[in-house]
């Protein structure tokens, strides 16, 4: 079978279930179960006769990825923008009125 075919077969199935959500459970497997995984891609390379991206690589590209998404995003929880409208809508105040955030201890009185 052609080596083009049987690169893209790898690409898109054996590739794409091996990094499902890779962000989420990638950077806490263990040393040897990144060695098995590695071997699997190995194995795909022998069998394609072709160059494919190792794991590590592939886990870095989606973490890149999803990193650069997050940041563009904003409305990311996370996104700095967002933290300080959250922070200043839940305290009541608004950027157009000018005030300043209430500390702690202003917020809380005004709760009792």
């Amino acid at each position: 079978m052609d080596s083009r075919i049987l690169c893209n077969f790898y690409r898109c199935t054996v590739e794409r279930i091996l990094t499902g959500c890779i962000t989420a459970w990638y950077g806490s497997c263990t040393a040897l179960n990144r060695k098995a995984l590695q071997r699997v891609v190995k194995t795909a390379q022998n069998i394609t006769r072709t160059e494919l991206p190792s794991m590590e690589d592939l886990y870095s590209q989606r973490l890149r990825k999803k990193s650069l998404r997050i940041i563009k995003d904003p409305h990311h929880p996370i996104t700095p923008a967002t933290n300080c409208s959250v922070c200043c809508r839940l305290a009541g105040v608004t950027a157009a009125s000018g005030q300043k955030p209430p500390d702690s201890e202003t917020v809380s009185s005004h709760r009792q």
